[in-house]
C-alpha cells in the first residue's frame, strides 16, 4: 500500500508541475535563446524541475518494478535487468542535474 500512495504522490507532483510550466511558457512565451535562458534561470523554477525529475526516476521505478515482477520469472534475470534499469533512471536523474546546474 505504501508504494502505490508514492507512486500516486510521484504522479500528482508530476502533473502539478507541468500544470505550472504550462502556465509559466503561457505568462513569459520565450522566444529565442536568451528567453530561454532567463526561463530556467531562477534557483526556484529549477529546484521544482529536479522535484519533478526526482518525481519521474521514482514513479519509472516503481512501474518498472512491478511489470519486472509480472513477466520475469526468472529471478537471477529479473534482478540483473532491474539492477540495469535502476542504474539508468539515476544516470538520468544525474543527468537532469549537470542540466539544470551546468
Amino acid at each position: 500500500m505504501r508504494w502505490w500512495l508514492v507512486q500516486r504522490i510521484s504522479a500528482a507532483v508530476m502533473a502539478g508541475y507541468i500544470l505550472l510550466l504550462l502556465a509559466r511558457l503561457a505568462i513569459l512565451q520565450p522566444k529565442g535563446y536568451a528567453a530561454w535562458q532567463v526561463f530556467w534561470q531562477p534557483v526556484w523554477w529549477r529546484m521544482l524541475t529536479l522535484v519533478c525529475f526526482l518525481g519521474l526516476v521514482v514513479h519509472a521505478w516503481l512501474g518498472i518494478r512491478d511489470v519486472f515482477r509480472d513477466y520475469v520469472f526468472n529471478p537471477a534475470w529479473r534482478e540483473w535487468i532491474q539492477t540495469a534499469a535502476e542504474l539508468l533512471l539515476l544516470f538520468y536523474l544525474c543527468w537532469a542535474c549537470y542540466i539544470l546546474w551546468p
